[in-house]
């Protein structure tokens, strides 16, 4: 676990390329086309270390945790940790809060220095209201009828209606041994199950404004979800010599099982003032359909071989092989099945100079649930070819990376124009490229270090010849720190960021949502045992849209926050 508000937003946003990105499919199976987000899980130590914090912020938000680690016994053979976050907090929307606990423990067993057996454990409860609001375009990147726009902090439900409630647990195992110098194994498995009341009224889509220009009819949403799921992992590594070439290879099997209830329902309410509202209105009586669970399966065998000749050439392959189902219980229509290969290669060459250019590709898959009709549809597939340079200056912590990429997405649903009883609700007629060039920086001088990059992306939909969605074609990031290490000024720390998102379209090339330019900072002071930091985003408090879709309906960005957080280790 994590606590990324003490990491500023501006880098976060920076990328470093240490790989190319892309298509996971290989390592993870089904995917979506443009990867995945590796999170790791902290694990217990062998040597002793226990921090507790407290965090305070704009919209009243209060945070308290701790992270606790160590051994057990005096041979260090058993170890623990144990983390806990809680969290009361209100949010930018009126009515709506981000309240959370979430509890981990974990213990690891090690009785020899070949073998590792480690036990995790997680419970996460979320309380609060949906505060990714839907405002119509017509108020937001527009003004409404009257001429006004809606405030970022509106609500347009109803008070003690609206709920966003999570609950999941989950219990993770990892063994790892190590048979000798060539071969070792690890075994991964979690069990996991979670449920969600989401209850949520937005302004109705497709209708247009009151004779008041400011007042809109709501839709009311409603569902109950229910989710079991279990992952598994095992792979053999060999890291072994074939004359000049050192290996890294691994074959590995991965399962997995799931089974995701939703029963869904809800209805029409009545017109609000979007501008200024006024709560009160009665729930209508509504029904939420009790749909049918859904059961997917997946089962994947891969093999992946690094390899490294001289410490200059690297090349990596990898292949992998993918059995999917999806099938609805209880019900007569067809479930989906898919048998795929998806694959990857790429190769480096380091020179003396610090200069390395690399080229890869990869593949992935993403199985298509059936509609409500029954119809069922091949996989989403995906393929990407990345070339770029990496640059490491000789004798300096500086690193320049270089990188163009081309990625097609095919086999996407698109609507189908005369869908309706008997005929499928899409068509898999859609085929889409998003072309980038990537730009990197790291480095750093003397007590300063810097954090840069900036992204150049082309997309189209084939066949609408679109631009897709959400998808900004100049993005652009940088982030300074200054952290002496020596003199009076040792342990403090401060850094400055500034993040731009250039414009995007809408899906149909008919709403611009214009770029905007945000100013984050962050002071602090930090020694062995203590630290306090002060974190601001979005300096100058700007109001921006995030993105605005041809449905008709655009996204708020984050207002101005300020957190202070206080550290103690003992």
């Amino acid at each position: 676990m994590q606590h990324p508000e003490t990491t500023p937003p501006s880098q976060k946003s920076t990328t470093s390329k240490t790989a190319p990105k892309g298509p996971a499919s290989v390592l993870y199976g089904s995917n979506a086309t443009g990867g995945v987000v590796n999170l790791n899980s902290k694990m217990p130590e062998t040597v002793r270390s226990n921090e507790v914090f407290v965090e305070y912020g704009t919209f009243n938000r209060k945070q308290l945790g701790f992270d606790l680690t160590g051994p057990i016994d005096p041979g260090a053979t058993i170890q623990y940790r144990i983390i806990g976050i809680g969290r009361d907090s209100d949010t930018q929307v009126d009515y709506s809060e981000d309240d959370s606990i979430v509890l981990a423990p974990s213990f690891t067993w090690q009785p020899t220095t070949e073998t590792r057996l480690t036990v995790l454990g997680n419970f996460q409860k979320d309380v609060g209201q949906p505060t990714s609001r839907f405002v119509p375009i017509q108020g937001s990147l527009l003004p409404t009828p009257s001429g006004d726009f809606i405030g970022t902090g509106q609500f347009f439900g109803e008070p003690g209606f609206d709920k966003y409630i999570v609950e999941g647990a989950a219990v993770t195992g990892i063994l790892e041994h190590r048979f000798n110098s060539i071969f070792s194994f690890d075994a991964r498995a979690r069990y996991s199950i979670s449920s969600g009341a989401y209850d949520q009224i937005w302004p109705a889509f497709g209708v247009t404004y009151e004779a008041d220009g400011r007042s809109r009819s709501r839709t009311l949403y409603s569902a109950r979800n229910e989710a079991e799921s279990f992952v598994s992992d095992a792979r053999l590594k060999a890291d072994f010599e074939t004359g000049f070439i050192r290996h890294q290879a691994a074959f590995g099997f991965d399962y997995q099982n799931a089974t995701i209830d939703s029963d869904t329902g809800g209805g029409v309410m009545p017109a609000i003032d979007l501008i200024t509202p006024r709560y009160g209105a009665a729930i209508p009586a509504f029904t939420r359909t009790n749909n049918p669970a859904q059961d997917i399966e997946q089962i994947g065998f891969y093999a992946i071989d690094r390899m490294a000749i001289n410490d200059r050439l690297f090349i990596s392959l990898g292949a992998r092989h993918d059995s999917y189902s999806q099938t609805t219980r209880g019900s007569s229509l067809p479930g989906t099945e898919a048998d795929k290969f998806s694959g990857s290669a790429g190769i480096l060459y380091k020179f003396d100079s610090g200069i390395a250019p690399y080229v890869s590709y990869s593949t992935s898959f993403d199985p298509v649930a059936p509609d409500s009709f029954g119809f069922t549809y091949v996989p989403v597939e995906g393929e990407q070819i990345e070339a770029g340079i990496k640059y490491q200056l000789p004798g300096t912590p500086t690193l320049l990376t270089a990188a163009v990429f081309d990625l097609t997405q095919k086999n996407r649903q698109v609507i189908n124009p005369d869908f309706g009883p008997g005929r499928p609700n899409f068509l898999q007629t859609g085929e889409a490229s998003i072309r980038g060039v990537e730009l990197d920086i790291q480095t750093a001088f003397h007590d300063f270090e810097l954090l840069a990059g900036y992204t150049h992306l082309e997309t189209e939909d084939e066949a609408t010849g679109f631009a897709l969605a959400s998808v900004p074609e100049h993005q652009a990031s940088a982030w300074v720190t200054y952290r002496p290490r020596e003199g009076a000024l040792q342990g403090f720390v401060a850094g400055i960021g500034v993040r731009y998102v250039g414009e995007s379209l809408d899906g149909r090339d008919n709403y611009v949502t214009p770029s905007y330019t945000l100013f984050d900072a962050q002071i602090g002071y930090e020694t062995e045992r203590y630290s306090a930091k002060l974190n601001v985003q979005n300096i100058a408090d700007e109001t921006y849209l995030t993105t605005c879709l041809s449905r008709g309906d655009c996204f708020y960005g984050e207002r101005r926050t300020v957190s202070l957080r206080v550290s103690g280790k003992f």
